[in-house]
């Protein structure tokens, strides 16, 4: 498969303070049946909550599924968070669990919508 890596800069702002998210950014595809699109973050600078994250990555695979005559996707996600020392670990891990879920399942469904409505 071919593709390319790219390193970019990307700003994120929903109802919190900007996050913004150096990282890298591999886009591969047999231009078939295949396309994946991968980000692993180098840097992150936020404030507030956010300012706990430490490493964010996505991944989207999709796979044209001939026999079937479908589209297969899987979408992942990773992050990586510090807990302040004044924390409580239970309580910080729930919030940050949370967060993080709400924020994956809003990518996802606005990526579905984009590659539902592109195919």
């Amino acid at each position: 498969m071919n593709g390319i890596s790219l390193e970019v800069t990307n700003t994120v702002q929903d109802s919190g303070s900007p996050v913004k998210i150096r990282e890298e950014v591999q886009i591969i595809s047999d231009e078939k049946t295949r396309f994946i699109y991968r980000t692993r973050s180098k840097r992150v600078e936020a404030r507030g909550m956010a300012s706990y994250l430490r490493k964010v990555g996505f991944s989207t695979e999709l796979h044209w599924n001939a026999e079937e005559h479908r589209f297969e996707i899987a979408l992942h996600n990773n992050v990586q968070v510090e807990r302040p020392w004044y924390a409580l670990a239970p309580l910080f891990v729930l919030i940050a669990k949370g967060i993080s879920k709400d924020k994956f399942e809003q990518a996802s469904t606005e990526l579905l919508d984009y590659i539902s409505k592109n195919l």
